[in-house]
């Protein structure tokens, strides 16, 4: 019974539940020494001291299950993996809160190899730039995601690892892959510089790494040879392999637009609201940009659906939707 009261103790601590008593005892404690010097003064009958106590002491469970449920952001009280009022996103546990025997397995008969996509590290000088390296993550993730005989973590579950202390061996093991690609970003000016690494876990071995030092405007050409290498170093078909097609031609579009889905993925509506802003940027600097219209067209969605029910919002979505869909039709 050890682990499992461990485990539970190291949630309570992670949620921040423990915290949360503690102040409350402390703030509770104020309250009720105030009350008993204040309450007589002003003449108020003595049953008031015992009113605030027990209300006191009713407050104490329920500042429990409020720590519990929400989690205290920059952005304000939010629920677990999700925000406020924000939509209920995908479960997102991290490895070290799960068993092995949780792990996500393949579906019986599944061959295809499998890998996970760790969220490449931010090199750059500027720590905001993780909404790059962050970006970069998502589009090779992407790509690999496109092979019929390649089965990938999902982003909800491999961003779940960001940060995460786990070597590689026990996220493979932990998400039943055979390989994790990880690498890293760093970003000066107009070039950039992208670090990555196909590894075996269980061999301890790196079937691939190499260096791409690029211009910005060759970032999407930078991604497709990365998707290559993998797939050869997995003895895949080649020809199978996505061919990314340049977003946009703008690299400050492409900076919005991945700005916009760094908040997106908040889930909170004073995120979604940036995001939105951030779309409609990459929209007027390139007016082509397709997938700046299908991210306002989530953003859109998901306001309309949690924060803001007007039907001007639908229509928004509606619009941003089609127009994404007029530009690049078979852009899934």
């Amino acid at each position: 019974m050890a682990a499992p009261i461990q485990k539970f103790w190291q949630e309570l601590k992670r949620r921040k539940v423990i915290r949360v008593a503690v102040a409350y005892a402390l703030v509770a404690w104020i309250v009720v020494e105030v009350a008993s010097v204040l309450l007589p003064t002003l003449l108020l009958p003595e049953w008031g001291l015992r009113l605030v106590t027990v209300l006191a002491l009713l407050g104490f469970p329920v500042a429990l299950v409020l720590a519990w449920v929400f989690e205290l952001t920059p952005e304000g009280a939010r629920l677990e993996q999700s925000s406020g009022r924000a939509a209920p996103a995908p479960e997102a546990q991290l490895p070290e809160e799960r068993s092995a025997a949780a792990a996500p397995l393949s579906p019986p008969g599944d061959t295809r190899r499998s890998i996970v996509v760790l969220p490449f590290a931010n090199l750059s000088d500027e720590a905001s730039q993780g909404f790059f390296s962050d970006g970069m993550t998502e589009e090779i993730l992407a790509l690999l995601a496109r092979l019929p005989n390649l089965r990938v973590v999902s982003r909800t579950t491999s961003f779940a690892l960001k940060g995460s202390s786990l070597d590689v061996r026990s996220i493979a093991r932990t998400l039943n892959v055979e390989m994790v690609l990880e690498g890293s970003v760093r970003r000066a000016g107009s070039r950039v510089r992208i670090m990555a690494q196909l590894i075996d876990p269980e061999q301890d071995a790196q079937l691939w790494s190499d260096q791409f030092d690029r211009e910005l405007t060759d970032i999407f050409a930078v991604q497709g040879e990365i998707a290559r290498s993998i797939v050869g170093a997995l003895d895949l078909d080649l020809d199978c392999c996505p061919k990314p097609e340049a977003a946009t031609q703008e690299p400050e579009a492409y900076d919005y637009y991945l700005r916009g889905l760094q908040y997106f993925y908040v889930l909170s509506e004073s995120s979604v609201d940036i995001a939105r802003t951030m779309f409609q940027r990459a929209i007027e600097i390139d007016p082509q940009f397709a997938r700046a219209y299908a991210g306002l067209a989530n953003a859109e969605s998901i306001s309309a659906q949690w924060f803001d029910h007007s039907p001007e919002r639908l229509e928004a979505a509606d619009r941003a939707s089609l127009r994404a869909l007029e530009l690049a039709p078979d852009l899934a």
